[in-house]
């Protein structure tokens, strides 16, 4: 017979397990099978928190962290939906249940094996509990003289190098575990100096409140359904389930929050120190690296196009008009009057009449977008008050062709940007040229 989904969760069974006891003209109260399915589901949660924790148990024992860790995880996430559970329980109206209660007869969690055994391997056992459960005594019984989960963790303990004392890991297993300040020093010093050490201990830490948010939910929940009623069972109800509140199975590691400082973090002024000296070297080197980009592009501005091979052209001498001096002259104090291209840049007739065609077609850009020295105006040709408005649209369109050209220049700088970015970029093209030249001199034999 081939396996199905069907017969491999044996669903016929279970789905017949769901047995309502009520009965009326119309059937069963509608709301007792969400009563039986949400128990049952409980009961299976259960058995898995049983099988996972004997798994935690046994990766600590073997010294296995991350083990420990992941099935940690696994166990907090299931307790995280046993009190979602009490959300969908919370559903049914006091009146709902009170409709079916009466059928239950002395039916009652307090009797939950599986529940009880949760408690005992936490830590919360006791022999005359246990007498309470004849029919499972012998489990029972069985589940006393195993070590704890925190018997477990001191025995990891003593597996990580710490000096559990033997009185402790002797105690009587069934008994519940109560505070040993013998081993609080050697659970804060975990908490300061052993870090994966310290992710155990919080795990339990956060199973331990699991447990008790649950308990929490639980005694809430009877509450707003039955009052102060005595419990199904024969209990006291919520009486006995209050009782059950703010019990640790931990207590050495919640007594050691109070001892807890902040000793080991005292060192972060120093780091954050060390930081901010390291953005000030940063920001140093970045200042200088672009200082020497700036004056590399100034030393290339200053020497003209040369072929590849050729030596650097002498900077010109003082009161000499080189190329380079007329180009930082104008940017850096604009045109003069009277200058002409030719002048200006100092250079061969044949680099002046290059400059003058890259000159022309600049001037016809700027005559449709103009950029330059305004146009000198006729004496006596306008009045103060059109000289007013016909700077003020000189300026405008300045600002337009700023925003076509780049960032803002004085007056008449523009194009002179233009001209040296030309003369650069064909300085560079020539300098690559010569390069592969060089090359195919090497390449090629004589």
């Amino acid at each position: 017979m081939p396996v199905t989904y069907g017969n491999y969760l044996k669903l016929e069974e279970l789905l017949d397990l769901q047995v309502p006891q009520s009965d009326g003209p119309e059937g069963p109260e509608h709301d007792e099978l969400l009563f039986i399915v949400i128990h049952q589901v409980y009961e299976l949660w259960f058995k898995l928190v049983l099988h996972e924790l004997a798994l935690v148990q046994k990766a600590l024992e073997s010294g296995d962290t991350p083990g420990a860790l992941e099935t940690f995880k696994r166990i907090l996430t299931i307790f995280k939906t046993l009190v979602g559970q009490v959300d969908i329980l919370e559903t049914m109206t006091p009146v709902s249940f009170l409709s079916f209660r009466d059928r239950l007869d002395m039916a009652s969690g307090f009797q939950s094996v599986q529940f009880r055994e949760v408690e005992f391997v936490l830590g919360a056992r006791s022999r005359a509990l246990a007498a309470h459960y004849p029919p499972a005594k012998e489990q029972l019984d069985r589940r006393l003289g195993e070590p704890s989960l925190y018997d477990s963790f001191l025995r990891y303990l003593v597996a990580r190098g710490y000096p559990v004392p033997e009185e402790t890991l002797e105690r009587d297993r069934a008994e519940p575990p109560g505070e040993h300040p013998e081993i609080h020093p050697i659970l804060v010093d975990i908490y300061h100096h052993d870090p994966a050490t310290r992710e155990i201990c919080e795990r339990m830490v956060d199973l331990d409140e699991g447990v008790q948010e649950w308990r929490y939910r639980h005694v809430k929940m009877v509450e707003r359904t039955i009052g102060e009623q005595p419990g199904t069972g024969g209990s006291a109800g919520v009486a006995y389930l209050r009782s059950t509140l703010f019990q640790p199975a931990f207590p050495d590691l919640w007594a050691i929050r109070a001892r807890l400082e902040a000793g080991p973090r005292r060192e972060r002024p120093r780091r954050a120190e060390r930081i901010v000296a390291l953005g000030d070297a940063v920001r140093h080197q970045q200042g200088a690296e672009q200082a020497q980009a700036e004056e590399t592009h100034l030393e290339r501005v200053d020497q003209p196009g040369r072929e590849a091979g050729e030596a650097p052209a002498r900077r010109p001498e003082p009161g000499q008009a080189g190329r380079g001096d007329g180009l930082l002259r104008h940017r850096h104090e604009g045109p003069q009057a009277g200058d002409e291209m030719e002048g200006v840049v100092g250079q061969p007739d044949a680099e002046a009449q290059r400059d003058e065609g890259i000159g022309e077609a600049v001037g016809e850009r700027c005559q449709r977008f103009p950029c330059a020295r305004p146009p000198a105006r006729q004496p006596g040709g306008q009045t103060e008050e059109q000289d007013g408005l016909h700077h003020q649209q000189e300026q405008e369109e300045n600002a337009q062709h700023r925003g076509l050209v780049g960032r803002p220049h004085p007056a008449g700088q523009p194009l002179l940007d233009r001209v040296d970015r030309a003369h650069h970029a064909e300085s560079v093209h020539q300098r690559a040229e010569g390069e592969d030249e060089r090359q195919r001199r090497q390449v090629l034999p004589p």
